[in-house]
């Protein structure tokens, strides 16, 4: 698990695969494996950006410069070597 000091991500849910999760039969993917597949066309905003990855449509948003967040999709686990700028956001 991995966590940031800023206040407004406390409430993010973090969840990383585990040898556990291995075991379990569940899906390994790698981050370095998708490629990207499209981006949101963004009309009238310029402080974000919103990237797609992999058929599953993983979401890559970068707010201004520096915040990177990615949105996993439901049931999909969360690429085992993601950056460490990159915080992943995914439903439990």
């Amino acid at each position: 698990m991995r966590t940031k000091d800023r206040k407004y991500r406390e409430y993010s849910y973090f969840h990383y695969s585990t040898g556990a999760d291995r075991k379990n039969g569940a899906k390994i993917l790698s981050w370095s494996e998708l490629t990207q597949t499209g981006s949101m066309d963004l009309s009238y905003a310029d402080q974000f950006s919103v990237t797609y990855y992999g058929e599953e449509n993983y979401a890559l948003v970068i707010i201004g410069e520096d915040e990177k967040f990615l949105v996993v999709p439901e049931g999909e686990p969360v690429p085992e070597d993601l950056p460490e700028d990159i915080t992943p956001l995914c439903s439990l």
